[in-house]
């Protein structure tokens, strides 16, 4: 790096040799026109930078001096002249912390003249309520899971955990949990695949900090080897940490929730919760829901004061006869005014419920299409607009209109915008709770899932173009997870 001049000391300089060591008819040396420019991210894409993280971006200067840097609301932006670099931190505790901004980096050359360099800086804060998750389970067989990661501003990490940890998550990723400031993701192998090979990782289950990703805490699957394959998480507090597992084929594991305290480390089977499908669990009121999932359907209700689930019956002429169960689509999610959503079907149909907690009641209508099934939870809803995923179509159904046929119609089908990215639906779709744009998963197949893979945005008010698509990122994606939704 060239060594920089100060525009004030070459002045004087020039000054002095003009009036006492120049000869008549003599010139000193001319002012030189100075350069300065900042590096550049690759690709000239803005730098994205963690929250309470630095950031340390170098530049190269010549014939120029009196440098300063521009100011952020939240950052401390310091510049060192000795190093030729400016460093960037955006601060944890800050009370307002600029999302996105323009570093320009100015000076005067010798000439007098002013000259500056910019690049832009992205703040990655992964607790923003405007943020996006993709938990990847990845290749069961040759790879750890990941968490993508979708700014406000549209910048995507492929694996956000490994970025900040330098370490990775678990085998087969399968679900996540936002509480109280932490994260909570569990996987269903841990260090060890179902062939028995061994990986490296944090754990099968992590805890980290939800604004920074950073390991706070994991168990490994030797810590919580009453579980077999651990599929999904809901969370209370600290000491009521439940997690839905599947059966052991015959041996002491029970398909069903368990409770975890992660302080002690202890494990205790929520009673009433044998045969809970694998699908999300609902929370609500301080409160888990799930379901028994088929046979004779009906909701278990988990509260912190009881290890026992209370069983809550489906009303007697309900149609729902299975929650993804086999070949069977559903799931179990909270609605927007403190009822129960349940996807399940029976007698040949597929129906979306509505159930009341408070006194029992309950609207059930029949769906005009297949669902897809889905391991996280195969619809989403707003209000009461539900959307689902039929085949590669996305549609919407208006729980309020009169009959199927006018509530019941497709917004879109990926297969239409890409015939190989978008040939099957991979786990499910997510609606933003504060943007409201819906995103979906789709691989092209098992071969080239690495590749062939895109995540779509839609917003469901204008669907004949997806408003972003990210091609490449996805592992074998177990679902959306949005900050706000917690």
């Amino acid at each position: 790096m060239k060594r920089i001049l100060r525009f004030a000391a070459v002045v004087a300089v020039i000054g002095l040799l003009a009036t006492s060591c120049s000869k008549k008819g003599e010139e000193g040396p001319s002012p030189q026109a100075g350069s300065l420019e900042l590096t550049r991210n690759e690709g000239s894409a803005p730098y994205l930078v963690v929250v309470g993280q630095q950031l340390e971006i170098p530049y190269a200067a010549e014939h120029v001096g009196q440098l300063t840097c521009s100011t952020a609301e939240g950052w401390t932006i310091a510049l060192s002249e000795t190093d030729g670099k400016v460093t960037l931190t955006p601060s944890l505790d800050a009370e307002q912390l600029a999302s996105a901004f323009t570093l320009t980096l100015s000076g005067v050359d010798e000439k007098g003249e002013k000259v500056s360099s910019s690049v832009e800086v992205h703040l990655l804060d992964f607790a923003d309520p405007k943020g996006v998750f993709v938990l990847n389970e990845g290749n069961m067989t040759t790879e750890n899971g990941s968490l993508t990661y979708i700014s406000a501003n549209g910048d995507i990490v492929a694996d956000a955990y490994k970025l900040v940890n330098g370490t990775e998550l678990g085998n087969v990723c399968q679900d996540l949990y936002i509480h109280d400031g932490k994260i909570y993701i569990i996987s269903q192998n841990g260090g060890t695949n179902a062939t028995g090979s061994s990986f490296r990782n944090d754990g099968m289950l992590v805890i980290a900090d939800a604004r920074t990703l950073k390991l706070e805490k994991g168990f490994t699957a030797e810590d919580l080897s009453a579980l077999s394959w651990p599929t999904h998480i809901a969370v209370l507090d600290e000491q009521h940490v439940y997690i839905r597992t599947d059966s052991d084929n015959g041996g002491t594991t029970q398909q069903g929730v368990w409770r975890l305290d992660t302080t002690t480390g202890s494990l205790t089977f929520v009673e009433n919760t044998a045969g809970a499908p694998k699908n999300r669990m609902a929370v609500m009121g301080n409160k888990v829901y799930t379901t028994r999932g088929s046979g004779i359907v009906y909701i278990v209700e988990i509260s912190a004061d009881s290890d026992t689930g209370r069983k809550i019956s489906l009303p007697f002429r309900s149609q729902i006869l299975n929650v993804n169960s086999g070949d069977n689509a559903g799931g179990i999610q909270a609605s927007d005014d403190g009822q129960l959503w349940i996807m399940g079907s029976g007698s040949g149909k597929n129906y979306i419920h509505k159930y009341n907690l408070s006194d029992g009641s309950y609207v059930e209508k029949a769906l005009a299409a297949t669902p897809k099934v889905a391991y996280n939870c195969p619809f989403a809803a707003s209000g009461n607009k539900i959307y689902y995923a039929s085949n590669t179509a996305v549609r919407c159904f208006d729980f309020d209109a009169a009959t199927t046929e006018e509530a019941d119609r497709q917004l879109f089908d990926v297969y239409d915008f890409d015939a190989v990215s978008g040939n099957t639906l991979y786990n499910g779709l997510g609606l933003h709770p504060v943007t409201g744009d819906l995103y979906v998963n789709s691989i092209g197949d098992y071969t080239n899932y690495a590749t062939d893979n895109m995540i779509w945005v839609f917003s469901p008010s204008s669907t004949s173009q997806p408003q972003a698509r990210y091609k490449g990122y996805t592992r074998f994606p177990a679902g959306f997870y949005f900050p706000a939704a917690f």
